[in-house]
């Protein structure tokens, strides 16, 4: 399996993936990647876990995900659309935010890495 390239082998292992994201020491973290991760493959595999899921907190997560992703690329179409399917997700608002702020990089960095730090601490 190759999740840090956006390619699951099977729907098992999707669903692992998605059901780990509910718990906040795994989500947090993957607000603010590696930066040798590639952005847009992670960003396909958040989008195919989206379409896939049917349980609307891991959907809010997955929409977080993409919109972080996408306002730390400066992405603003993506990072537009994303926060609409966003709402309760942790991180969700400061991630809109930023991008109605047109936060320059390196506060999106910063606040990423704040609010990652804030998530992963949280117990779910």
């Amino acid at each position: 399996m190759q999740a840090g390239s956006g390619e699951f082998i099977d729907d098992v292992a999707a669903l692992a993936v998605t059901t780990a994201l509910a718990d906040n020491a795994v989500y947090g973290p993957l607000l603010l990647p590696p930066a040798d991760l590639d952005p847009q493959r992670m960003e396909q595999l958040w989008m195919a876990l989206f379409r896939g899921s049917t349980d609307h907190n891991a959907r809010a997560r997955l929409a977080t995900l993409i919109a972080a992703s996408a306002v730390r690329r400066g992405d603003h179409h993506l990072t537009a659309c994303a926060p609409v399917h966003a709402h309760g997700a942790p991180g969700a608002s400061t991630v809109g935010l930023l991008f109605q702020q047109h936060a320059s990089a390196d506060v999106v960095e910063h606040e990423l890495d704040e609010i990652a730090g804030r998530v992963g601490a949280t117990r779910w």
